[in-house]
């Protein structure tokens, strides 16, 4: 469906006592990869959970949330709609190595820090690491399309919370 922006006008003055306005209107196509997953209250809920939340939670989490406004909701929902979401490129699942899986409700190129104390994951503020992929693929002889990279140590409140108690 198209979406018409007016991006400007112009006033021309012609040689008479009018003036000609030209009104500039462009109409502009947006191309999506829209997932083809049929919409369903209880993952419109999830789904508009994870997009209110930086929180990186689990799907006990989001169970627990979600079960707020849809009381009847059970946690095999749940998993079943977060897969299917995060199958669908809708959504990121993170996991995070020996803990539970975390879902990110924005599946856009970002990088993630683990807390190796707290467990806690947050998104970090940074420029992308697209040179990675050239550098990856110096002495490989397939193509490289993307990467993952996770960033763990510890996060800001534990280091705090450690020299406080040093």
């Amino acid at each position: 469906m198209p979406e018409s922006n007016r991006v400007g006008k112009k006033q021309l003055t012609g040689t008479g006592s009018y003036s000609i306005l030209i009104l500039v209107t462009i109409t502009v196509w947006f191309r999506k990869e829209v997932s083809m997953i049929k919409h369903s209250r209880q993952r419109d809920a999830i789904l508009e959970y994870l997009h209110s939340t930086k929180s990186h939670p689990t799907a006990e989490t989001v169970y627990e949330t979600v079960r707020e406004s849809i009381p009847n909701i059970s946690l095999g929902t749940v998993y079943r709609n977060l897969n299917m979401l995060a199958d669908a490129g809708d959504i990121l699942r993170l996991s995070c190595g020996g803990t539970s899986d975390r879902y990110d409700g924005n599946p856009e190129q970002h990088y993630h820090f683990l807390c190796r104390q707290c467990g806690n994951v947050s998104d970090l503020e940074m420029g992308g690491l697209e040179h990675i992929n050239v550098i990856a693929g110096a002495n490989f002889g397939g193509m490289i399309e993307g990467h993952f990279a996770y960033f763990y140590g510890c996060c800001p409140e534990c280091t705090k919370e450690n020299k406080n108690n040093s």
